[in-house]
């Protein structure tokens, strides 16, 4: 079994709670509201297709603003103790 971060949406249609889950970022098994998800995870779900099982209606997953992330980072290599 696998580790994943999720995302619970409200249906608009009928209220019932929509889970998007995702593998993106460390994953520790973190549940997000629409309006706090990491950066990872709003990337990784981002224009994914999903089905309400309540009321069996379809949405797309958008952010609210169309944020452009960067296309690379800087990286550094961090010493640790034995």
């Amino acid at each position: 079994m696998g580790m994943f971060d999720s995302v619970i949406f409200k249906c608009p249609n009928c209220g019932a709670d929509i889970e998007e889950q995702s593998k993106a970022g460390i994953c520790v098994c973190e549940t997000y509201e629409p309006d706090e998800v990491p950066l990872s995870i709003a990337m990784d779900i981002n224009r994914q297709l999903i089905k309400c099982y309540d009321c069996g209606a379809k949405f797309c997953i958008r952010c609210d603003s169309d944020f452009e992330p960067p296309r690379t980072y800087k990286m550094r290599l961090e010493k640790v103790e034995p």
